[in-house]
Protein backbone atom coordinates (compact mmCIF):
# COMPACT_ATOMS: atom_id res chain seq x y z
CA UNK A 1 0.00 0.00 0.00
CA UNK A 2 1.28 3.46 -0.89
CA UNK A 3 0.81 6.67 1.05
CA UNK A 4 0.84 10.10 -0.55
CA UNK A 5 1.78 12.92 1.78
CA UNK A 6 1.64 16.56 0.77
CA UNK A 7 2.15 19.78 2.69
CA UNK A 8 0.33 21.98 0.20
CA UNK A 9 -1.36 21.85 -3.17
CA UNK A 10 -0.68 24.73 -5.49
CA UNK A 11 -2.29 25.48 -8.82
CA UNK A 12 0.01 25.67 -11.82
CA UNK A 13 0.83 29.15 -13.07
CA UNK A 14 -2.16 30.61 -14.86
CA UNK A 15 -4.74 28.41 -13.10
CA UNK A 16 -7.02 29.21 -10.20
CA UNK A 17 -8.21 26.41 -7.91
CA UNK A 18 -11.69 27.21 -6.63
CA UNK A 19 -14.63 25.20 -5.43
CA UNK A 20 -17.63 25.28 -7.78
CA UNK A 21 -20.53 27.58 -6.92
CA UNK A 22 -22.82 26.21 -4.24
CA UNK A 23 -20.18 24.30 -2.29
CA UNK A 24 -19.72 24.97 1.42
CA UNK A 25 -16.30 26.48 2.00
CA UNK A 26 -16.35 26.87 5.78
CA UNK A 27 -18.66 26.56 8.78
CA UNK A 28 -18.62 28.58 12.00
CA UNK A 29 -20.87 27.62 14.93
CA UNK A 30 -21.54 29.20 18.32
CA UNK A 31 -23.66 27.69 21.07
CA UNK A 32 -24.97 30.17 23.63
CA UNK A 33 -26.45 29.32 27.02
CA UNK A 34 -26.30 32.63 28.92
CA UNK A 35 -29.72 33.96 29.89
CA UNK A 36 -30.59 37.28 28.28
CA UNK A 37 -33.60 39.20 29.57
CA UNK A 38 -35.12 42.38 28.18
CA UNK A 39 -38.15 44.55 28.81
CA UNK A 40 -37.10 46.87 25.99
CA UNK A 41 -39.37 47.65 23.08
CA UNK A 42 -36.31 48.31 20.95
CA UNK A 43 -33.93 45.59 19.82
CA UNK A 44 -31.05 44.68 22.13
CA UNK A 45 -28.10 42.33 21.58
CA UNK A 46 -28.58 38.87 23.13
CA UNK A 47 -24.98 37.69 22.96
CA UNK A 48 -25.95 35.14 20.32
CA UNK A 49 -23.42 35.94 17.63
CA UNK A 50 -20.70 34.47 15.45
CA UNK A 51 -18.02 35.88 13.17
CA UNK A 52 -16.92 34.55 9.80
CA UNK A 53 -14.22 35.74 7.42
CA UNK A 54 -15.33 34.88 3.87
CA UNK A 55 -12.62 33.68 1.52
CA UNK A 56 -14.30 35.43 -1.43
CA UNK A 57 -16.42 38.57 -1.75
CA UNK A 58 -18.71 36.65 -4.12
CA UNK A 59 -19.62 34.09 -1.44
CA UNK A 60 -23.05 33.88 0.15
CA UNK A 61 -23.40 33.33 3.88
CA UNK A 62 -26.11 30.96 5.08
CA UNK A 63 -27.16 31.68 8.67
CA UNK A 64 -28.99 29.09 10.77
CA UNK A 65 -30.35 30.21 14.15
CA UNK A 66 -32.25 28.52 16.97
CA UNK A 67 -33.34 30.58 19.99
CA UNK A 68 -35.53 29.43 22.90
CA UNK A 69 -37.50 32.36 24.30
CA UNK A 70 -40.13 32.73 26.98
CA UNK A 71 -42.18 35.35 28.77
CA UNK A 72 -40.22 36.84 31.67
CA UNK A 73 -42.98 37.77 34.12
CA UNK A 74 -46.72 37.76 34.72
CA UNK A 75 -47.48 41.49 34.72
CA UNK A 76 -49.23 41.42 31.35
CA UNK A 77 -51.36 38.73 29.76
CA UNK A 78 -50.59 39.71 26.18
CA UNK A 79 -46.97 39.96 25.14
CA UNK A 80 -44.72 38.79 22.37
CA UNK A 81 -41.06 38.32 21.63
CA UNK A 82 -39.46 39.63 18.45
CA UNK A 83 -36.12 38.45 17.07
CA UNK A 84 -33.96 40.19 14.50
CA UNK A 85 -30.88 39.07 12.57
CA UNK A 86 -28.16 41.70 12.19
CA UNK A 87 -24.92 41.77 10.15
CA UNK A 88 -22.53 44.23 11.81
CA UNK A 89 -24.94 47.09 12.50
CA UNK A 90 -27.27 46.38 9.56
CA UNK A 91 -30.62 44.75 10.33
CA UNK A 92 -31.23 41.98 7.80
CA UNK A 93 -34.52 40.36 8.76
CA UNK A 94 -37.02 40.16 11.60
CA UNK A 95 -38.02 36.67 12.72
CA UNK A 96 -40.30 35.37 15.43
CA UNK A 97 -42.42 38.48 15.59
CA UNK A 98 -45.43 36.28 15.96
CA UNK A 99 -44.14 34.46 19.04
CA UNK A 100 -47.00 35.62 21.25
CA UNK A 101 -48.39 34.72 24.61
CA UNK A 102 -51.96 36.02 24.34
CA UNK A 103 -54.02 35.77 27.50
CA UNK A 104 -51.35 33.64 29.14
CA UNK A 105 -50.23 34.76 32.58
CA UNK A 106 -47.76 31.94 33.26
CA UNK A 107 -44.05 32.65 32.96
CA UNK A 108 -43.36 29.08 31.86
CA UNK A 109 -44.60 29.29 28.30
CA UNK A 110 -41.62 28.76 26.03
CA UNK A 111 -41.26 28.89 22.28
CA UNK A 112 -38.26 27.95 20.22
CA UNK A 113 -37.70 30.06 17.14
CA UNK A 114 -35.57 28.58 14.37
CA UNK A 115 -34.81 30.28 11.08
CA UNK A 116 -32.36 30.39 8.24
CA UNK A 117 -31.34 33.32 6.10
CA UNK A 118 -29.06 33.50 3.06
CA UNK A 119 -27.05 36.71 2.96
CA UNK A 120 -26.10 37.36 -0.66
CA UNK A 121 -25.07 40.96 -0.04
CA UNK A 122 -22.18 40.61 2.43
CA UNK A 123 -19.69 41.24 -0.42
CA UNK A 124 -16.58 41.20 1.74
CA UNK A 125 -13.52 39.20 2.73
CA UNK A 126 -13.30 40.96 6.10
CA UNK A 127 -14.37 39.41 9.39
CA UNK A 128 -18.16 39.78 9.55
CA UNK A 129 -20.28 39.34 12.66
CA UNK A 130 -23.88 38.14 12.58
CA UNK A 131 -25.95 38.49 15.74
CA UNK A 132 -29.45 38.00 17.08
CA UNK A 133 -31.34 40.78 18.83
CA UNK A 134 -34.48 40.51 20.96
CA UNK A 135 -37.27 42.88 22.02
CA UNK A 136 -40.71 42.68 23.57
CA UNK A 137 -43.88 44.46 22.52
CA UNK A 138 -44.91 45.32 26.11
CA UNK A 139 -42.30 46.90 28.39
CA UNK A 140 -44.04 45.65 31.55
CA UNK A 141 -43.78 42.04 30.35
CA UNK A 142 -40.27 41.15 29.35
CA UNK A 143 -38.95 38.15 27.46
CA UNK A 144 -35.78 36.17 27.86
CA UNK A 145 -33.72 33.75 25.85
CA UNK A 146 -31.60 30.75 26.84
CA UNK A 147 -33.32 30.13 30.16
CA UNK A 148 -33.23 26.98 32.30
CA UNK A 149 -30.25 25.45 30.48
CA UNK A 150 -31.89 25.91 27.08
CA UNK A 151 -29.27 26.44 24.40
CA UNK A 152 -29.35 28.89 21.52
CA UNK A 153 -27.13 28.45 18.50
CA UNK A 154 -26.01 30.34 15.43
CA UNK A 155 -24.26 28.63 12.52
CA UNK A 156 -22.65 30.49 9.62
CA UNK A 157 -21.78 28.72 6.37
CA UNK A 158 -19.80 30.29 3.56
CA UNK A 159 -21.16 29.11 0.21
CA UNK A 160 -19.04 29.53 -2.91
CA UNK A 161 -20.57 32.08 -5.29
Amino acid sequence: MSTLEVKAIQAPTGYDLQMPAGHILQVVNYDHSTIFTTTSQTYADTGIEATITPSSASSDILILVTVPIRKHNTSSNDSSGHLQLVRGSTALQEFGKYVAWNNIVSVYNQETVSFCYKDSSANTTSATTYKVQLKTNVSSSGVNSCHDSAMASITLMEIAG
